[in-house]
């Protein structure tokens, strides 16, 4: 294992009364990276949290925190012994201690003038100074976040876990502490791990996303290559919207779709051996475009302020969705309007 690599799961596996809940999962997190486990409810993404925190037991596996073993059926480190900090949902403040406490509640075994320092440090870098003496319930949600974020900070972990640290706050607040948090993060230098079932959270975040669904990440990579490569219908379906259609190779090697060529030479030799394949499509691959003959029938508009979405039906009976500008004449449902594709990224799926 390379020096830089903190954290390292390999092949765990996790039941719960007979029911599989994580099955030979395996990652690796880099030192001073922000990373995050993306999946919706159920999907065995906080269970994994969980047995890296300690207090679960793998089955099956092991898991290493700097290439020492802390975890596996027959060894379990204690979760105060891992120097991994938490940050929960609730922030699970002390509600009877002012902030100045709860932040020193976190420093056990430091002399007082070692903690002393070590708060005024993480007031300071929180931007939590003039709140320092009061109590939790006299803060806003974001403040809240902030002293559970400091607190967990406090003693230098390895290692931070957050699970769903936005699920507690509102839209507009949620999206300033996403920002907040992540620059947070990189002042401290700290190594993290995030559990969320929101795109936009993970994506805004995270330095590497790794898409749980049913117990198994199903891909690990930078937020771009998952969105615009994925490796499997499942992550493609998860991540944004995904529409899927069909392509067939011409004489010209070229994929001929309903609306229109594309080339597609990386995926020459697949599509020689189909009749037909399918090709994935975002709603920003397809560009409307007054000039071109009208196809796609609006069966659904959808205004974002921005921009517009448009769910079309192509003649096939297919359905897609386009991705315009708000300042694009606005088509109404039952008109029909034209449409052609600007792909990147041609990803052909299985």
């Amino acid at each position: 294992m390379s020096d830089d690599v903190v954290l390292k799961l390999k092949d765990i596996g996790k039941s719960f009364e007979d029911k599989a809940v994580l099955s030979k999962v395996n990652l690796e997190l880099s030192r001073g990276k922000i990373a995050s486990l993306l999946g919706p409810s159920g999907c065995g993404k906080t269970t994994m949290l969980r047995l890296i925190a300690g207090f679960d037991k793998p089955d099956h596996g092991s898991i290493e925190i700097n290439g020492q073993e802390v975890s596996s059926p027959a060894k379990s480190i204690a979760p105060e012994e891992r120097k991994i900090g938490l940050v929960f949902q609730d922030y699970a403040l002390f509600p009877h201690l002012t902030v100045n406490q709860n932040l020193a509640f976190a420093l056990d075994g430091w002399s007082s003038k070692q903690k002393a320092a070590k708060v005024e440090q993480l007031l300071k870098t929180t931007k939590m100074e003039e709140h320092s003496n009061k109590l939790p319930h006299q803060l806003s949600g974001g403040q809240q976040q902030r002293v559970a974020l400091a607190r967990a900070l406090a003693p230098e972990p390895e290692i931070l876990l957050l699970d769903e640290p936005f699920s507690n706050l509102d839209p507009k607040l949620r999206n300033q502490m996403k920002l907040e948090l992540k620059e947070l993060l990189q002042a401290f230098g700290v190594t993290a791990l995030l559990v969320t079932h929101n795109q936009d959270e993970a994506f805004d975040i995270a330095d590497e996303i790794g898409v749980v669904a049913d117990g198994k990440i199903r891909q690990w990579g930078h937020p771009y290559d998952l969105y615009h490569r994925p490796e499997s219908r499942i992550v493609a379906e998860f991540l944004g919207h995904s529409s899927f259609l069909q392509a067939r190779l011409n004489g010209n090697n070229m994929l001929e779709t309903e609306l229109g060529e594309l080339s597609c030479q990386c995926y020459v030799d697949l599509a020689k051996k189909n009749d037909g394949i399918t090709i994935l499509l975002r709603p920003d691959d397809v560009v409307h475009d007054d000039e071109v003959t009208p196809i796609g029938l609006v069966k659904h508009v959808a205004f974002r302020g921005m921009f517009v979405v448009y769910d079309l039906e192509l003649p096939s009976g297919k359905r897609i969705q386009c991705f315009t500008s708000s300042h694009h004449d606005y088509h109404k449902e039952g008109s029909k309007i034209g449409v052609r594709l600007d792909m990147k990224h041609v990803i052909v799926m299985n």
